[in-house]
């Protein structure tokens, strides 16, 4: 996401251009956490509430990073997308999967890889006009958290 928002997040008063690459850093951190830790709570303690519990954490992470007036909220909430986003996107297509017949498996998973595939082309379009307007870096951030 900071790709494309980082200028307009760096312009932000108290913040500036390495708050944004804080920011990149605490999410992989949360990410290399979240892996070492929350995914195989997933496999221990059942994955189907644990995903919905990361998936609310998330969200509200995500909402604190567009809200946030302070750099060190900005990086928490960074680090919070990290740490919750990550697992549950990780987490969705195996409970897809787990969810149908055995004999529809495989092309629902090849029907899952392809809208993956789609959505990011999608996105990758959309990015192109959006970074030609005005629009604020929090708006923007918007669209990239909805998936």
């Amino acid at each position: 996401v900071t790709v494309f928002t980082g200028d307009g997040i760096a312009k932000q008063p108290g913040f500036g251009q390495k708050t944004v690459h804080m920011g990149e850093t605490m999410l992989w951190l949360g990410a290399a956490a979240a892996t070492a830790v929350l995914l195989p709570l997933f496999d221990i303690y059942g994955r189907r509430d644990l995903l919905y519990f990361a998936g609310v954490l998330g969200l509200t992470s995500a909402a604190s990073a567009l809200l946030a007036t302070s750099a060190w909220l900005y990086l928490a909430a960074q680090f919070g997308i990290g740490l919750f986003l990550f697992p549950t996107g990780l987490t969705a297509w195996v409970l897809a999967a787990e969810g149908v017949s055995p004999k529809v498996h495989n092309r629902m998973l090849a029907v899952w890889n392809i809208c993956y595939s789609l959505f990011g082309v999608i996105m990758a379009l959309c990015s192109l006009g959006i970074n030609r307007t005005s629009m604020s870096w929090r708006m923007e951030s918007v669209f990239w958290y909805m998936p």
